[in-house]
């Protein structure tokens, strides 16, 4: 109060003065009647004190509805512009963080931070028709005025979860890494297998034979779209062999499938601890992408898939991705939450409080 006076004072110097005049002028008049006996010079002070004073008090009541009008308007502005996007950006991650947590989604292959680049990129994941989690409004809100509606402690706690996304992307690139890696000398040694049995040897001898005979006119052979005569078919072209096709199976595998482009979750699943859902994922691209009708035998994939989870299991960067993941997970419940204080009380102050029903 004496500061909201003080404040008062300085800005309204004219209204002071003769507020101070009025108030003096009715002390004076209230004294002179009291000390001459007079009723009517008593009541005339006691009405100029009182007309004082409700000048003084009515000015500050105004005042301070002024500023409270501007601290509403302010705050809707908050959560409309700033408070709201934020929030419902960092519920939708905290939200796809919590169900990869539960292994019912693989974990994030990446968390948009920065801002949607304007110039193409190069980047072959990019091109990619992608659904990421983003936490890309915060890079926008610090950059400019936005900025100012949030308080020190709050840009602390979102550039918190803003550093631990990058760092968790990082992370998954370096278990991306691992992956391919590990799933190398598991998918060549699975394929060295088929290529050792006699089905493989009569698909080749097939192709071979078809290739070096042409039909007779009129006469159409029907392709072989077994899963054996896919791979005989694939180790036929120059160049190809069994490491270079392993090679380009695991990091098909481990990052996406290029004709067409189709981004693979195992990484993500295998960070979930979910092998089971990595092998079909795989065994439905080999279904769904590649012409051959018939997916690999069963269990082929899956046993390729057992070995490198227990292979990674032990590996330092995806020990690191875990844990990243764990600090990411907490940073951005507590930003969310956070928000979803800020945005309670502009609700409970300026919005009639609790929805009734």
């Amino acid at each position: 109060m004496r500061t909201t006076l003080y404040q008062w004072s300085r800005r309204n110097s004219l209204a002071v003065v003769a507020t101070i005049l009025l108030i003096a002028g009715g002390i004076l008049s209230f004294v002179v009647g009291a000390r001459a006996h007079d009723d009517t010079w008593k009541t005339v002070g006691g009405i100029v004190l009182g007309s004082g004073l409700t000048v003084i008090v009515g000015t500050l009541t105004g005042r301070e509805a002024v500023h409270q009008q501007y601290v509403k308007e302010a705050n809707l502005r908050r959560k409309t512009d700033s408070y709201g996007p934020l929030h419902e950006e960092m519920k939708a991650l905290r939200e796809a963080l919590d169900t990869a947590h539960a292994g019912r989604a693989p974990y994030p292959r990446r968390i948009a931070v920065d801002p949607t680049a304007t110039l193409p990129s190069m980047d072959i994941m990019d091109t990619l028709d992608r659904d990421d989690p983003c936490l890309r409004a915060w890079s926008d809100f610090k950059g400019n005025y936005h900025a100012d509606d949030f308080s020190p402690a709050a840009h602390a706690i979102l550039d918190r979860a803003q550093d631990a996304a990058r760092r968790y992307n990082a992370a998954v690139d370096a278990a991306v890494n691992a992956t391919v890696a590990a799933l190398k000398p598991h998918i060549e040694a699975a394929i060295e297998g088929i290529v050792a049995s006699s089905t493989y040897q009569h698909a080749r001898e097939e192709l071979v034979r078809r290739r070096a005979e042409p039909p007779p006119a009129g006469v159409f052979y029907p392709p072989d779209r077994s899963w054996v005569a896919w791979l005989a078919d694939d180790l036929l072209r120059p160049g190809e062999s069994i490491d270079s096709l392993a090679d380009t199976l695991a990091r098909s595998w481990a990052t996406f499938w290029p004709t067409p482009a189709a981004e693979m979750p195992t990484v993500g699943w295998l960070l979930a601890g979910q092998p089971d859902r990595a092998t079909s994922s795989i065994e439905a691209t080999f279904r769904n992408v590649i012409s051959a009708s018939d997916p690999p035998p069963s269990g082929w994939v899956a046993g390729i898939i057992a070995a490198v989870m227990a292979d990674v299991a032990t590996v330092a960067a995806f020990q690191d991705a875990r844990a990243v993941f764990n600090r990411l997970h907490a940073d951005v419940r507590q930003g969310e939450h956070a928000l979803e204080r800020g945005l309670q009380i502009i609700r409970d102050r300026y919005e009639g409080g609790a929805p009734l029903v």
